[in-house]
């Protein structure tokens, strides 16, 4: 009989680390979390992160780090530690120390590629990835996200070549459907197409449904569209009532939740996306209705709050709307959604609340863009530009999850084309954008105002088409804080009515007494609208 002697720091270790590599985490840890040496401190923190216990884990990152502020190899581990658990800023903190100790250690650069991909930061995280392609072996991890910061950069050719490579020696799902992302960006609708529905059908989830419904959608196939929607599993049906929500199929969605009532009815999120329905029909009560259950099925549930919320709205109860919206504003500050909903409970006050936001009119300003270089006249470059523009709409119908109803839209960023027009268009708003920054000022308690330190970036832009009776609902920006309206084209029509101006203040539902909008601009050409992301607007 032999006994083994874990007395022995030294001995204690290498058995630790053996029982790690064998992958007999509980004993490694067990070994490892005793002694004081951050190496072995660091193997039993990501021990427990194998074991899913995250609280010891966070505990053993520290102690290492203490012993070792200067070990990188424990910062990396926290960091992807940190990245799993979603706290992407404090990952990405922990990725730069590292590296600022050591710049060539590549799983550091691939944790903060990736965080840098998670936060949106697409130039910088393009830079890392093209740093690592060039330093370390393509490992699918690395050519992933080089291929995927070059599509968010408004490269999808280069991107294809990177996920063909990677579909070839693997077929996924999840790279199926970035290179139908891809292809969409290039207008290839029939490949896009393919992409997405190989992406579905080889592994069903709500991204691939929606993206596959929406192509659908956009290219006029509403037979494929309904038939895709109604073989969806059941797991899908909360996305699927959305779905012909957001096509305006409001009686099929009603009879496709009674037919998936008995997995509907016991959740949260079908009592809400059933609220959803009521709003739509204008029907208070029985949204409310539904919006109580779905409160009671989940109290955390957002999405049964915000129907609660917009029931209470449209019930004449703005003072329960506020109860619920406080902890929400508190909880995301920066939430446009909860901010506009806040906006329409104090418009039915009349004011009150802890934070008035009823004086917008100073918030929304018209600017006329300067003649953008290379033009003479504004004429010149809109007609110039509006020629480009109808060249990138391909589609026949609206997207599904936007608040275009009667039109197209683009279906990449403008911020993503390289094209000298829409480069000039950009360098154009320069002026008026900071101009705008500059007149509404500054005031720590105002939820936009609070935000401007007199900089910005682009973080979306989209071209939009009307045809004849088209319209926009209102809607907000949810991620931005300032958003805007130019206007390229504008028909003879709208001089006499208010047919095709934007209207800002009126919520997409129904309230209870009714409101009006808060100001009416009337659409030119040249002009560009600006006000903030949590203001409601839309076309009449």
């Amino acid at each position: 009989m032999t006994t083994q002697n874990f007395k022995s720091p030294d001995n204690a270790m290498k058995i630790g680390i053996k029982a790690f590599k064998s992958g007999q985490y509980r004993q490694a840890l067990k070994l490892l979390s005793k002694l004081s040496n951050s190496t072995a401190l660091n193997i039993a923190a990501v021990s427990a992160q194998k074991l899913q216990e995250y609280e010891a884990a966070e505990e053993y990152f520290k102690q290492a780090h203490n012993l070792a502020p200067r070990d990188s190899e424990v910062l990396n581990n926290w960091g992807h530690f940190e990245l799993i658990r979603g706290d992407i800023e404090t990952a990405n903190m922990l990725f730069l120390r590292a590296l600022s100790i050591s710049p060539h250690l590549n799983a550091a650069k691939i944790g903060l590629g990736k965080t840098l991909n998670s936060q949106k930061r697409w130039a910088e995280a393009l830079k890392v990835w093209r740093s690592l392609s060039k330093a370390a072996s393509n490992t699918p991890t690395i050519i992933y996200g080089l291929a995927t910061a070059l599509l968010e950069t408004g490269s999808p050719s280069q991107a294809l070549v990177y996920f063909d490579r990677l579909q070839s020696a693997l077929p996924r799902p999840e790279v199926a459907f970035m290179k139908g992302r891809a292809y969409l960006d290039l207008c290839e609708y029939y490949q896009a197409e393919a992409e997405f529905t190989y992406a579905y059908k080889t592994q069903p989830g709500k991204l691939y449904l929606q993206s596959l419904a929406n192509i659908y959608w956009m290219q006029g196939k509403k037979k494929d569209f309904e038939e895709l929607i109604k073989e969806a599993p059941d797991d899908l049906s909360v996305l699927s009532v959305n779905l012909l929500v957001d096509a305006n199929l409001i009686d099929e969605a009603f009879e496709y939740w009674a037919h998936k009532s008995a997995s509907l009815a016991g959740i949260s999120e079908g009592q809400a996306v059933l609220s959803r329905l009521y709003q739509v029909r204008e029907d208070a009560n029985q949204s409310l209705n539904s919006a109580h259950k779905a409160i009671q099925l989940d109290p955390k549930s957002i999405s049964a709050r915000e129907a609660a919320i917009t029931s209470y709205l449209m019930a004449g109860e703005p003072e329960a709307a506020l109860q619920l919206l406080g902890p929400l504003c508190e909880r995301y500050p920066h939430a446009q959604n909860w901010i506009a909903h806040k906006f329409v409970a104090q418009r039915m006050m009349k004011g009150g609340g802890d934070l008035d936001l009823l004086d917008i009119h100073p918030l929304i300003r018209s600017y006329k863009i300067p003649v953008p270089r290379g033009f003479k006249t504004l004429t010149e470059f809109n007609t110039a530009f509006a020629r480009h523009l109808n060249a990138l709409q391909g589609f026949k119908k609206r997207p599904l999850n936007q608040s275009l109803r009667g039109g197209t839209q683009t279906s990449q960023s403008l911020l993503a084309q390289e094209n000298p027009i829409v480069k000039a268009y950009i360098d154009a708003l320069d002026w008026p954008v900071k101009q705008y920054l500059q007149d509404i000022g500054k005031d720590p308690k105002h939820p936009t105002l609070s935000r401007n330190s007199n900089t910005y970036k682009f973080s979306g832009m989209w071209s939009v088409r009307l045809v004849d009776n088209g319209y926009h609902e209102s809607h907000v920006h949810p991620e931005g804080w300032i958003s805007s309206a130019y206007y390229v084209q504008v028909p003879p029509s709208l001089e006499n009515s208010k047919s095709g101006w934007i209207h800002f203040g009126l919520p997409p539902y129904k309230t209870s007494p009714a409101l009006s909008p808060v100001k009416w601009v009337k659409p030119e050409a040249g002009l560009v609208v600006l006000f903030p992301s949590f203001l409601w607007h839309g076309t009449k």
